[in-house]
């Protein structure tokens, strides 16, 4: 019996760890964490090992010998190992966390140590007493983050000279704080929230953890969940330069609607003063027909490639790049080469140039020619159209996070292409009410691209089969990414054709198995 008790504990510090990671990576919210639990969690392969095992436990009331098969069972669960694409990053919340954790369960271990069954089923019980934890702390837990925010926000108060830029949007907010921080970083000091750290706690832990005494700029990243938080940011951070890159239909299953969406990435203009600097992205129709008559400043710069002052002109794509002429109040100003293919990497790119030529205005000396060499330097981000070569295949990774207007300007990249296109995806999958409706607009977009088909099984790719057998056109259908890539692999490689495979793999929680 014991053995079999201190197999359980091991099995059960491996499932804490997956559950954590799941948390943390659904930044701990409730809804998506129990949501992610029924797929993730509860119908894991491994856990029906577990599952007879509890049935032997059950069976050891009528002989002991069954223990030896439950042993056998979980012992068989526990060796699986799971595989994360982001690991679980030990903090102070997630160790507050543990302690609290490991309170309750000691506590429920005493209570039914010598009833074996009831021991037994604690893996079943572990999700919801990481909830119970995480509500027990929930005051701690608001305290504390008050208390980093206003440290965060006194911190930046001592150096008024330091230009904050502040970017939101639906989607580009990483790659255009990534160009932005390239371009600045040649020339000036520069700091910019890493990874994704975009939540108000991620700001200001990049804040209170680094040295601004000598800085030039600091890159703020703001994302969202719902309504308000951008609002917050803005209010205890005051960028001085504000940038929205995208509106579109992002995080649908929170936001509900286009509009919540909209007023949201446009909490950023809250708190603006006249002195401070608005850029929009006006080919974005959502941004481009919002009204500005409340924003309480006249520095609005606007951009786009048919829209807005700062445009574009002589677009050229090619296999592994990009190139594109940009005009200011039609007045040419540069030729861009870049290896960021895609229309929205154009849109980025321009979003950037749009930070220069504001911080020109500010007096700020940054030359064309800097900018031109180091975009035409800058490689893309992993799993953002990145371009690579298997043997006769060329792969266009976009599976970071598919959204409606990445998926069509990738689709169009690949249109230029001579030569076999293929294509895996999921579809877009956090469409919310509206996932009928975009999964439905690349479907045009799919049939009319692309020679060969890999859908990965899901709700939302459920969707995209229906339009493709309405057309009658063939296509395969796979569980795992990893199974409909591998086949494409094999079956292509060491051919003498040309192919180009999109990956556009929207996965919206990190911890799926790619």
């Amino acid at each position: 019996m014991y053995i079999y008790y201190l197999i359980l504990l091991l099995y059960l510090i491996k499932l804490f760890i997956y559950l954590a990671t799941i948390f943390q990576q659904n930044h701990y919210d409730y809804k998506k964490y129990f949501k992610s639990l029924k797929k993730y969690y509860f119908y894991k392969p491994y856990q029906y090992k577990y599952y007879i095992s509890l049935l032997f436990v059950f069976l050891s009331i009528i002989s002991k010998y069954f223990l030896i098969f439950a042993c056998i069972s979980l012992i068989l669960s526990f060796i699986f190992k799971n595989k994360y694409i982001i690991k679980l990053r030990i903090t102070k919340r997630i160790i507050r966390l543990v302690i609290t954790n490991i309170i309750l369960s000691v506590g429920y271990f005493i209570l039914t140590s010598k009833i074996i069954y009831l021991f037994s089923i604690y893996p079943l019980i572990l999700p919801y007493i990481l909830i119970l934890s995480n509500l027990i702390n929930k005051p701690i837990e608001l305290l504390i983050a008050k208390y980093y925010y206003k440290k965060a926000k006194k911190k930046l108060e001592l150096y008024p000279n330091l230009v904050k830029i502040g970017i939101t949007g639906s989607f580009g907010k990483t790659s255009t704080k990534d160009i932005l921080n390239s371009v600045l970083e040649k020339e000036y000091l520069t700091l910019k929230t890493p990874a994704s750290y975009n939540t108000l706690m991620g700001l200001s832990y990049t804040i209170n953890n680094h040295d601004l005494k000598l800085l030039d700029f600091l890159i703020l990243e703001m994302g969202a969940f719902k309504s308000g938080e951008i609002k917050q940011m803005s209010s205890l951070f005051k960028p001085n330069i504000r940038v929205i890159t995208e509106i579109g239909m992002q995080h649908m299953s929170t936001f509900k609607t286009i509009s919540n969406v909209i007023k949201a990435k446009f909490e950023i203009t809250s708190n603006i003063c006249s002195d401070d600097i608005l850029i929009l992205n006006y080919e974005n129709e959502y941004i481009r027909n919002y009204d500005l008559t409340n924003i309480n400043t006249n520095k609005i710069y606007t951009y786009g490639i048919n829209y807005g002052n700062i445009t574009t002109r002589n677009i050229e794509y090619f296999n592994d790049k990009i190139k594109f002429d940009i005009y200011y109040h039609n007045q040419y100003k540069t030729t861009i080469n870049s290896k960021l293919i895609s229309k929205s990497n154009i849109m980025n790119i321009l979003s950037c140039y749009s930070v220069v030529i504001a911080l020109r205005d500010l007096n700020y000396k940054i030359s064309d020619e800097v900018v031109k060499d180091v975009i035409s330097n800058i490689a893309p981000s992993p799993h953002r159209m990145e371009y690579k070569k298997v043997n006769n295949i060329t792969i266009y990774d976009d599976s970071y996070s598919s959204n409606i207007v990445g998926f069509i300007n990738a689709c169009e990249v690949l249109k230029k292409q001579k030569g076999k296109r293929i294509i895996i995806t999921p579809g877009i999958v956090d469409g919310g009410i509206y996932d009928r409706l975009l999964n439905e607009q690349i479907s045009s977009h799919i049939i009319n691209t692309f020679d060969e088909i890999y859908l990965i099984n899901n709700k939302s790719s459920k969707i995209i089969e229906e339009s493709l057998i309405k057309h009658k056109k063939d296509y395969y259908t796979y569980d795992r990414f990893i199974d409909a890539y591998n086949t494409i692999i094999s079956k292509y490689s060491n051919t003498s054709l040309d192919i180009y495979l999109l990956i556009e793999n929207d996965l919206p929680d990190s911890f799926i198995e790619r």
